[in-house]
């Protein structure tokens, strides 16, 4: 074997040269100590590659946390303005859907001597006699025999039931909550007199009373059965 360093000859078995002391390596070591540094060099360009990435991925979450800070205001600004226009683009729909049924509805129902309330869905009496004829809860004779429920005879129910107008004939006296929640709506119809209107509805702890509603002040109360006030009819829609 000869010194690659020196050229001198040594045996086949020395793992130095006798002249220098150069050291023989064999070609498996050679190889090995090459994959050594292969690997130590790959390593060196593989932490040198992800080196960035880990900073990047250190970096970035910062990044969105002081954005988020700093632009709080606006973004919660940009937020409640979206929900608002869209809360507000949403109740318009609404208003129009309501006011396009309710147009609709008032066409089919509106007619001469009726008043169509689109808001409670009833038709109204409104003719000359919603502003002329009174009439008692109950008769003088049943009130004073104490039959409080009795609206035989001309009493206020007995007249609503008998009424035919406008091509209906299913009319009613109306209960409380309808006939003061016309009181609203009094302006649109063409007859009404200042005073009070019967209910159907009966005093809970005094049967010989009734609930009356008024048209002159919107103040509703109850009175003996067999008072006369005056009377509007009513009919539901289904």
């Amino acid at each position: 074997m000869f010194c690659s360093k020196c050229g001198k000859e040594n045996d086949d078995d020395a793992k130095f040269c006798s002249s220098c002391g150069n050291s023989f390596k064999s070609s498996v070591e050679k190889t090995a100590e090459e994959k050594a540094q292969e690997i130590k060099q790959k390593s060196k360009e593989s932490a040198s590659t992800l080196k960035p990435l880990l900073k990047l991925k250190i970096v970035a979450p910062t990044l969105v946390i002081v954005f988020t800070v700093i632009f709080w205001g606006d973004i919660a600004s940009f937020y409640w303005e979206y929900k608002h226009e869209k809360a507000r683009e949403e109740r318009l729909a609404k208003e129009k859907k309501e006011k396009e049924e309710g147009l609709v509805w008032l066409n089919k129902y509106q007619k001469t001597g009726v008043f169509a309330d689109n808001e409670q869905r009833l038709i109204w009496q409104d003719d000359y006699a919603a502003a002329t004829v009174k009439k008692p809860w109950v008769t003088q004779a049943n009130y004073d025999a104490k039959n409080y429920m009795d609206t035989s005879g001309d009493t206020a129910t007995t007249y609503c039931s008998n009424l035919s107008l406008a091509g209906y004939s299913d009319w009613r006296l109306p209960i409380k909550t309808e006939i003061t929640g016309l009181y609203v709506n009094r302006k649109y119809l063409k007859h009404v007199i200042p005073s009070f209107y019967w209910s159907s509805s009966t005093h809970v702890f005094y049967n010989e009373r009734a609930s009356v509603a008024g048209f002159g002040n919107g103040n509703d109360g109850y009175s003996d059965k067999y008072s006369n006030f005056y009377v509007r009819c009513v009919r539901s829609v289904q």
